[in-house]
């Protein structure tokens, strides 16, 4: 095996590449996401056996059973409402991991794209086979936040959450800066020229620019620095 073969049999796990107290977080959600599925499991057992049970009951004077004493249509133990967590937890988890990191590092996520490459799409028009399949897929299946952090990391397009904030600040100050509705216009000569509040801006930008120089030469630096003590 040569060197680059090594490389590239080298797996880096996610959850390596994250802060102590990021993990602790993730590991907090995790620990509750699976905690409240079991939860809602146990509850729509239990449920369904009794409200069972209470058909079977009331069904000795009435063929249709529309109400029991557990549910009676609009309040009580609802079937519908339990499958419904268990479905939208997956949703839940994902949304609070990725919010985290959103906030955390002042970058953009989005948090439906790691839903939509994680969770199952409910069957537009489907027969009740096809129902059945998915609500038993989507019910039983767990997530892990090691794969809501893979997912993550390919939006940060290979950089790093200090990177990624760095370049969409940039580029939010150059998009306001050279916005063509932020020039004022001058009927005296026919001329536009920035107003102070772009110009603040323009200057802002060069001085992400300039920061996020002085930090890689730093890097950089201290790098070479650690390479000569070696």
């Amino acid at each position: 095996m040569n060197l680059l073969d090594k490389f590239s049999a080298v797996d880096i796990k996610a959850e390596t590449r994250i802060s102590n107290s990021d993990k602790q977080f993730c590991e907090v959600q995790q620990a509750a996401y699976n905690h409240g599925r079991n939860a809602l499991k146990q509850i729509l057992d239990i449920s369904e056996r009794f409200i069972k049970e209470q058909n079977d009951i009331l069904g000795a004077i009435d063929r249709e059973v529309y109400s029991n004493y557990i549910y009676d249509g609009r309040e009580g133990v609802s079937l519908h409402s339990i499958h419904e967590l268990l479905r939208k937890s997956h949703r839940t988890f994902i949304s609070k991991i990725v919010s985290h990191f959103s906030s955390a590092y002042h970058v953009e996520l989005d948090s439906s794209a790691v839903v939509d490459n994680l969770v199952p799409h409910e069957p537009r028009y489907s027969n009740e086979k096809d129902a059945k399949e998915y609500t038993e897929q989507i019910e039983n299946m767990d997530v892990s936040y090691d794969q809501v952090l893979d997912q993550i990391f390919v939006q940060l397009g290979g950089f790093s959450f200090h990177d990624k904030a760095i370049n969409e600040m940039k580029e939010k100050c150059h998009e306001a800066a050279w916005n063509k509705f932020t020039y004022r216009f001058s009927s005296k000569n026919r001329t536009a020229f920035p107003s102070p509040s772009q110009r603040v801006l323009k200057s802002l930008s060069y001085l992400l620019l300039d920061m996020d120089a002085l930090l890689t030469a730093g890097m950089n630096s201290g790098t070479r620095a650690n390479m000569k003590s070696n």
